[in-house]
């Protein structure tokens, strides 16, 4: 069983940027040595560059090396009949040409950080020391990836089509909240509300034993402050996806660590979609398959990758091979707190041998379970607190990465932009010494 084999998620602290790929080998069984079949089974066009030598040196006896049309060199290994982007002589993937040169002139990354490639070559940074990911490299806090065009004007028009509160909602809302209790509080106040019309008026976050008026700090910093107590595991809830790996996920256990779960998913649910109404972000990353029921869309082995390439790995070798052999069955093992168990994919699973012929359906079957069956009832209650604020038909314009961009934005902030754009109330201006300074 291929989830025997690999080792189990442990509950952590926090997020990650989605679509992470640990080792971007992308190794395919190959059957020929030609550069055509290559182009074929990496998916990508490739040119008649073809060598066994480069600035690092020659290659291994059996090697050569292939030149991608968008310039990304990969490998062919004619022994074991397999291609892939890591250089055999490094143990490292190789880069777009352009993100190699941008990379090389940076030097070197900080402690604690660490670099890795997707396999579409684009590049994200770990911050092993904090637990996070970002597409901004540390070393000149900027993006690697910068989000399309297309993102931006699908975004407009989504804030276009935001329908503004029944006129008998109110303008505004107060919403008391305690700094050291910030969780208990904003549930407390947030599901007290039953016409959920009224969460969509103007917010006025008031923390006790504190005043200020609320242009919109005060609120952008409760959103920020909720998010890292919610999105904790710590609280049960949710759970890192793998242990390198700081994407969230659901926790399908959340009902051992808290008897009222399914009313907190709920409310997760209205802040994810009063953040979006409000133009806020929230502080923290999930998987794709997360993204994904969002918008009501299918899962597939592809989205396992993203997840955990080890179990990926293993059904991929199902896939492509005839798993006879395997001497497995429609059974999927899984650790719950400290025991291993079994759960039949379909009845009488433990009976039926995984073939040739079934093996999608197996397939098919261990996705579904593995990212909706455990957790079906926390993800409804999550749609259900979402869709108080905004239907979910309003965010099908995005697919699944900008829908992450929506929530969770790109973690950058571009000081000149915020300098140029800033709008100063109560009698100040630029020329303030002030606001010099704020600025410095």
């Amino acid at each position: 069983n291929p989830s025997s084999q690999r080792s189990q998620p442990q509950v952590g602290d926090r997020h990650q940027i989605d679509d992470v790929d640990s080792n971007n080998t992308e190794t395919t069984i190959i059957t020929s040595r030609d550069a055509d079949v290559a182009a074929t089974t990496t998916g990508t066009a490739v040119t008649t560059d073809v060598s066994t030598v480069d600035e690092l040196g020659r290659l291994a006896p059996n090697w050569q090396m292939f030149t991608a049309d968008n310039g990304r060199v990969f490998y062919i290994d004619h022994v074991n009949k397999r291609t892939t982007w890591i250089d055999p002589r490094t143990g490292k993937p190789t880069l777009l040409p352009a993100v190699q040169t941008e990379l090389s002139q940076n030097g070197p990354l900080p402690a604690n950080w660490e670099i890795r490639t997707l396999t579409d070559g684009r590049v994200y940074y770990i911050d092993h020391l904090s637990k996070t990911t970002t597409w901004t490299d540390p070393r000149i806090a900027g993006p690697a990836v910068p989000y399309s065009r297309d993102y931006e004007a699908k975004y407009r028009l989504f804030r276009r089509n935001l329908s503004r509160p029944r006129t008998n909602a109110g303008n505004q809302i107060d919403v008391h909240v305690n700094r050291k209790d910030i969780m208990e509080t904003s549930f407390r106040t947030i599901m007290s509300v039953r016409d959920a019309e009224v969460l969509k008026t103007r917010l006025w976050i008031i923390f006790d034993g504190e005043r200020g008026l609320d242009y919109g700090g005060v609120s952008r910093e409760w959103f920020l402050l909720l998010s890292r107590e919610i999105f904790n595991p710590y609280y049960g809830l949710f759970e890192y996806s793998t242990i390198d790996n700081y994407t969230l996920q659901i926790n399908p256990l959340s009902g051992i660590f808290n008897e009222e779960h399914i009313k907190y998913f709920r409310f997760i649910g209205r802040i994810i979609g009063m953040a979006i109404y409000h133009g806020k972000l929230l502080e923290a990353f999930f998987i794709r398959p997360f993204y994904k029921m969002l918008l009501s869309k299918s899962i597939t082995l592809a989205d396992m990758e993203s997840v955990d390439r080890e179990y990926y790995q293993s059904l991929k070798y199902i896939l492509d091979n005839d798993p006879a052999e395997l001497d497995l069955y429609f059974v999927v093992s899984e650790e719950v707190l400290g025991d291993l168990r079994e759960h039949e994919l379909k009845t009488d699973g433990q009976n039926i041998q995984l073939t040739e012929q079934n093996k999608q359906e197996y397939i098919e079957l261990v996705i579904k379970y593995r990212f909706i069956q455990r957790i079906v009832t926390q993800m409804n209650a999550i749609k259900q607190g979402f869709q108080d604020i905004l239907p979910l038909d309003s965010i099908k314009m995005f697919d699944e990465k900008e829908v992450e961009l929506l929530i969770s934005g790109l973690g950058e902030i571009n000081v000149n932009d915020w300098r140029t754009y800033a709008i100063y109330k109560g009698g100040y201006t630029p020329e303030n010494a002030v606001i010099q300074w704020f600025w410095k």
